[in-house]
């Protein structure tokens, strides 16, 4: 286990093999329980995130990494950029925010919900 944020309700953690170098370097729980975790594996960032349903995004939604970095998890956000039929309006502040700061979402609409 890097590094792992613990609520009652929910949760985040980044685990990793032993063999691997990785150095945590920000563990964030917010007061509206949004969890952010950053681990660096060499020159790497990699963040993860879970905003709840019922969380709104701050704006800017997330900060600027000065240098390469991937952002991962669980956004709670719907938009038509990423083939929802309408969008929500957290889906509307992280898809202004990916345009402003050039970020480009990975994903693969042909992969079924990971939720029930």
């Amino acid at each position: 286990m890097i590094t792992t944020i613990h609520h009652e309700k929910y949760g985040i953690s980044a685990c990793g093999l032993q063999s691997i170098k990785a150095e945590e370097i920000e563990k964030i729980l917010e007061p509206d329980n949004i969890h952010r975790s950053a681990i660096k594996v060499g020159n790497l960032t990699i963040v993860n995130v879970y905003k709840p349903p019922e969380t709104h995004w701050s704006n800017p939604p997330l900060p600027q990494y000065s240098h390469l970095a991937i952002i991962i998890g669980d956004f709670n956000s719907r938009h038509t950029d990423w083939r929802y039929v309408g969008n929500n309006k957290v889906g509307e502040v992280i898809s202004t925010w990916l345009h402003d700061t050039d970020l480009h979402l990975l994903f693969d609409p042909k992969e079924p919900g990971t939720f029930r």
